[in-house]
């Protein structure tokens, strides 16, 4: 015989033992690989859980902006109704101030006609007496 057996027993026991400790740092790869992973699984969840925690800051801004919105909505529709209410004021103001001076005038022509008619009336008995008296 040529002596494989021995030689290819030889072999076959190293190659084993190889594949024995090339199983073992597998396993530590794999190990290894997996506590990688779980790093890695752990960062996303925290950084999903970063992620969440600054959309609900988000939308606390959001709401407390639109509470703002809203309550400079309720001041802005007040301030419309005064500033209405002060146009129709002011309109009926501008009315009645033309109702007055339409009013003085008027006054002003009656007073001028009683004081004509009073002076016409001083003067028939004044012409009355003077003329009885003669």
């Amino acid at each position: 015989m040529y002596g494989g057996y021995k030689n290819d027993d030889m072999y076959s026991n190293t190659d084993q033992s190889l594949l024995g400790s090339n199983a073992v740092q597998v396993r530590r790869y794999d190990t290894a690989g997996a506590e990688t992973e779980e790093a890695i699984a752990r960062e996303k969840r925290r950084e999903v859980e970063d992620v969440e925690v600054g959309i609900r800051e988000i939308a606390e801004c959001q709401q407390t902006l639109a509470d703002l919105v809203a309550q400079d909505g309720d001041k802005l529709r007040e301030a419309d109704n005064v500033m209405g209410d002060a146009q129709h004021k002011t309109s009926e103001g501008i009315y009645q101030l033309q109702q007055a001076n339409s009013n003085a005038k008027s006054a002003r022509k009656r007073m001028c006609c009683g004081i004509v008619f009073l002076l016409l009336l001083v003067a028939t008995i004044v012409i009355i007496v003077v003329v009885m008296k003669k």
